[in-house]
């Protein structure tokens, strides 16, 4: 079975654009959400560049992308597809309901890789030739369900194996706790992990969280997470964070490349 409780391996490589390397953080309480990604993208010519939005909000709630969050179809009766487009649309549909709006998305995203794997099977089949998961993308769903209780959805679109003949989806619902979540197996290792490396951050953090005011030091300390991957993976050191409160409101803390 293929395991994604906490972390998601969320490295693509396929056609782009797409979230190369992403690394997306939550923390959530009953009163409070916070979501960070970075910012890293590569273009159509295969330069890398730190330009690329990967978080939306819906006010009451945020969607996040990683790995393949657009695509462009190179036939022409095929339309393209764009993870972030498809979030806003199915939370449009679905008035606040987090859960029908993961399910819609989700809906959206295998119908439209399973037709590209019958239309252009090659190509379906080059986007996830270097993932041995054969992850086509991956949402994350952030907000308050039915009960008013911060939730956290993570769905996961695939090529089945062994044969990639279909696709198939894997979902995690998440609930609050002191830690933050990942969709990055290295940022994981720097929350949770007991390696050298991991308590050499934990204890630079210590140093540098005195920096910044009490407030601001739960979401200034995703983004060293986010940093401090960055120098140990392929991900993005500009960072974009976004807070949602439990009362219906939101704010961008840092906005760095997402439209307001």
């Amino acid at each position: 079975m293929f395991a994604f409780r906490y972390a998601l391996c969320a490295a693509i490589l396929g056609i782009p654009p797409y979230a190369h390397g992403t690394s997306i953080v939550v923390k959530l309480n009953e009163q409070r959400i916070l979501i960070a990604a970075d910012t890293l993208g590569i273009d159509s010519a295969g330069a890398v560049h730190e330009d690329q939005c990967k978080l939306v909000s819906f006010g009451k709630a945020a969607f996040a992308a990683a790995s393949i969050s657009s695509f462009s179809s190179t036939l022409g009766s095929r339309s393209n597809w764009d993870a972030k487009s498809e979030a806003q649309s199915a939370y449009a549909g679905h008035n606040d309901d987090l859960e029908a709006t993961a399910d819609d998305w989700r809906s959206g995203a295998e119908r439209y890789f399973g037709g590209l794997m019958i239309s252009d099977r090659l190509r379906a089949r080059s986007l996830v030739d270097s993932d041995p998961d054969h992850v086509l993308v991956a949402g994350v769903f952030v907000g308050w369900d039915i009960q008013r209780a911060a939730e956290l959805i993570i769905d996961l679109v695939r090529f089945e194996e062994p044969y990639l003949a279909g696709v198939q989806h894997l979902r995690e619902v998440l609930r609050s706790r002191d830690l933050p979540y990942t969709t990055n197996t290295v940022t994981q290792e720097l929350i949770e992990g007991d390696s050298t490396r991991a308590k050499a951050v934990r204890e630079e953090w210590q140093i540098k969280s005195k920096e910044f005011p009490t407030s601001a030091q739960d979401w200034r300390w995703l983004e060293f997470l986010i940093v401090k991957t960055s120098e140990r993976s392929e991900v993005g050191k500009s960072v974009d964070i976004l807070e949602l409160n439990r009362d219906g409101h939101s704010e961008w803390l840092q906005n760095l490349t997402c439209q307001k």
